[in-house]
């Protein structure tokens, strides 16, 4: 009887969970979808190129269409200057936003309007170091430059580091299949929702393992995400009385909850 019970409580948990998870995506999906068709075209202190792969000191095919089309924004007068961004990889020897700064310079871009920042591993962390930048020579607003799904992000993690942000995604940026697309759409859905999975969103603050989750850049509850997947799991698990997955839930959930308020 008690065991009947429980797992119809379980059954319940798990298709609530799902539900509201669900209704975040809801909330989520249309935003990304919008955002990726903007062309905010309008005067700005800076145009900012988000780094994508390098090779060897070249861009990727997807990195320099995004600063080919920052180069056209420079050609038409939009913002006098382009920041480009990104760290380095796999050779230390280069940075994307280096690679980015040096084809722009070939280019035709006059070398007093490039800034490269260097050091950022992800997109939050380019946020950031943008935002200093920016600050730091009196800049307010920018038009920032990455590929289509990606700018909803972007523009949210901008924001909250105080920058006026529009939004110019480079051409023909969307996966071709509709299947791609709604792959691509979901990935960046979860980058939003779990934001500490990006290095500098990480801030060590002594809980179990050294890290405690900053929710910062999507004004999403992390800590209640969080502790929503651990139900879901723990739920899921107890459903089918398997103590050792049960374990593992509670290990995974234990990295993601802090242990201090």
């Amino acid at each position: 009887m008690i065991a009947t019970a429980r797992r119809s409580f379980a059954f319940w948990l798990f298709w609530a969970a799902l539900c509201a998870l669900l209704v975040a995506l809801s909330a989520i999906v249309p935003s990304i979808i919008h955002d990726s068709r903007k062309q905010e075209l309008h005067s700005a202190d800076a145009i900012v190129v988000f780094g994508a792969a390098e090779y060897d000191g070249r861009p990727s095919p997807v990195f320099r269409a995004r600063l080919d089309h920052a180069n056209d924004l420079f050609r038409k007068g939009i913002a006098p200057v382009v920041i480009t961004t990104g760290g380095a990889a796999a050779d230390p020897k280069y940075s994307e936003g280096g690679v980015g700064h040096d084809y722009l310079m070939r280019k035709g871009v006059p070398e007093y309007s490039l800034i490269a920042e260097t050091q950022a591993s992800d997109t939050a962390e380019s946020a950031a170091r943008i935002a200093v930048i920016m600050r730091a020579n009196h800049m307010k607003t920018c038009i920032a430059v990455s590929d289509a799904y990606h700018m909803f992000r972007i523009r949210k993690l901008l924001e909250h580091q105080g920058v006026e942000v529009l939004l110019a995604p480079r051409p023909d940026s969307k996966p071709k299949s509709a299947w791609q697309r709604a792959v691509a759409i979901m990935r960046e859905s979860a980058s939003y929702l779990h934001g500490g999975t990006e290095k500098n969103q990480l801030e060590r603050t002594g809980n179990c393992f050294g890290y405690t989750l900053i929710p910062y850049q999507a004004g999403v509850p992390m800590r209640e995400f969080c502790l929503f997947l651990f139900v879901l799991c723990a739920s899921v698990v107890n459903w089918f009385y398997q103590p050792i997955l049960f374990l593992s839930s509670v290990t995974c959930a234990t990295w993601c909850l802090p242990c201090q308020a």
